[in-house]
């Protein structure tokens, strides 16, 4: 009995090495090549369902636009901005914005903020 506790306690006190995976490499993309392109903007329109009601109660819209600062270097600014429809903040009111900024030859993120509530 005090050799299996022994042995018990041993297994909780070592050092166990897990399993480590390396991240994917970053990649070079072309321009050619990508999925998107400076100046996108795609519009989402957020609907809600309650039993046999369905409506549209805001949006989501996404652009992407290309910039260069002395921090960033050469990089893509993304901003996404999600909001109720004016009837429907009465009831629930969203005003979210989430900003990120990646490199534009291998798309590593360099800053993501993100803003919530009244943002206007």
């Amino acid at each position: 009995m005090r050799l299996i506790f022994l042995f018990i306690s041993l297994l909780l006190v070592l050092p166990v090495n897990g399993q480590q995976k390396d991240c994917a490499p970053l990649i070079t993309v072309t321009e050619n090549n990508r999925a998107y392109k400076e100046g996108e903007k795609l519009v989402y329109v957020i609907k809600y369902t309650w039993g046999v009601f369905r409506t549209d109660v805001g949006e989501a819209v996404a652009k992407l636009d290309r910039g260069y600062d002395t921090v960033y270097g050469d990089h893509f600014h993304s901003i996404i901005t999600g909001y109720s429809y004016k009837f429907y903040d009465v009831f629930f009111r969203i005003k979210d914005i989430f900003e990120s900024k990646f490199n534009t030859s291998n798309v590593s993120i360099s800053t993501e903020i993100s803003r919530k509530g009244n943002t206007e």
